[in-house]
C-alpha cells in the first residue's frame, strides 16, 4: 500500500478538505435540515473497472463530519469486478449526505487519473519487455486543476507514475520562453546556476539536436526533448547519449494513451503527459444508504 502521507501529510490533507467543505457547505446543507436525527450505514461503490485512489481522502471527509468509515479495499488496488464496495460509513444521515458529493468527486477523479497512469505505464512496460531497454516512466505535468494539483499528483503516484514538479519552486526548468530572454542556452544555464542553490537541478527544454548538445555541453542536468516524433527522438537520443551518457532525458509534447506505445523504446528516461490530468475521465462511483 502506498500511503497518502508519502505525498500529502495528514495535516495538509485535512486543511484542503476543510476548504472544500467550506465551499460546499458555507451555511449548512439546507436539503438535509428536515431529516430526523438518525444513525445510518452507507457504502461507497466503485462502478467502473480501474485503479482505486482517494480512499484516505474520503475517510478524512467523513471523519471531519463526525462519521466513522472503514476502507474495504487497499488504496491503489485494481478493481475488476464491479460494482465493488470500497468504503463503509456509519453516522448521522445528514452528516453522511453532506460529505457524499465531495467524497465521490475525490474518488472518481483521483481513480480516473490513477487508472490512466497505470494503463499507460503498463503499455510501456509490455512493449519494452523483450528489447533489453528499460521502459520510460510516465510522468505528470503542471497542467492540473487549480486548487487540486497536490491530489492529482498523488493519484499519478498511486497509478505508478512520477508526479513530476509540484510547483515552480521544485526544479529549474528553462523552457522556450525562458531561453528567449537570454542570448544563448549557455548564458541561461550559467545565470540559473549562479542564482540557485547547489541542490537545484537544471533542466532545459530543447527542440533540436543542436540545442540539446549545447545544453548538455553547458552543464544541464536534464533535457526536456519537446515535440519530437518517435523516429526523430530515437535518433536524437542516440546522439546525445554518445556525448552525454549520464544526462537525464525526458520527452514531452502530445504524448497520450493512443500514441504512448510509440515512445516505449526510444531511450528516454521519462515521458511527461499532460493528458494524465487535463483530459482524464473520472471513474463512476456512488454512495448508497444501506440501513
Amino acid at each position: 500500500m502506498k500511503a497518502t502521507s508519502l505525498i500529502i501529510p495528514k495535516w495538509k490533507l485535512q486543511a484542503l478538505i476543510r476548504n472544500y467543505l467550506e465551499e460546499d457547505l458555507p451555511f449548512g446543507d439546507i436539503s438535509s435540515h428536515a431529516i430526523p436525527t438518525k444513525a445510518v450505514s452507507a457504502e461507497i461503490y466503485l462502478k467502473s473497472k480501474g485503479v482505486i485512489a482517494g480512499l484516505t481522502c474520503a475517510e478524512e471527509i467523513f471523519s471531519l463530519l463526525d462519521c466513522e468509515s472503514k476502507v474495504l479495499v487497499e488504496e491503489g488496488s485494481v478493481i475488476k469486478d464491479v460494482p465493488a464496495a470500497v468504503i463503509a460509513i456509519q453516522g448521522e444521515a445528514r452528516n453522511i449526505l453532506q460529505g457524499e458529493r465531495l467524497a465521490l468527486n475525490f474518488l472518481g477523479r483521483l481513480s480516473g487519473i490513477a487508472t490512466k497512469t497505470r494503463r499507460m505505464q503498463q503499455k510501456l512496460n509490455r512493449l519494452a519487455e523483450n528489447t533489453g531497454i528499460n521502459p520510460p516512466r510516465i510522468a505528470g505535468t503542471r497542467k492540473t486543476t487549480p486548487g487540486f494539483r497536490l491530489l492529482e499528483k498523488y493519484a499519478i503516484f498511486i497509478g505508478g507514475g512520477d508526479p513530476h514538479r509540484f510547483s515552480l519552486s521544485d526544479c529549474i526548468l528553462l523552457k522556450d520562453n525562458h531561453l528567449k530572454c537570454y542570448s544563448t542556452i549557455r548564458e541561461a544555464i550559467e545565470r540559473a546556476r549562479e542564482t540557485s542553490s547547489f541542490t537545484h537541478k537544471i533542466e532545459v527544454e530543447v527542440e533540436s539536436l543542436e540545442s540539446a548538445i549545447e545544453a548538455g555541453d553547458s552543464g544541464a542536468d536534464m533535457l526536456l526533448l519537446d515535440n519530437f516524433d518517435p523516429l526523430s527522438l530515437r535518433k536524437v537520443v542516440s546522439e546525445i547519449k554518445l556525448k552525454h551518457p549520464n544526462i537525464i532525458l525526458e520527452a514531452s509534447g502530445g504524448i497520450n494513451s493512443a500514441n504512448v506505445g510509440e515512445y516505449a523504446t526510444v531511450g528516454v528516461h521519462y515521458l511527461s503527459s499532460g493528458s494524465l490530468t487535463h483530459s482524464v475521465r473520472s471513474l463512476d462511483v456512488s454512495l448508497q444508504i444501506v440501513s
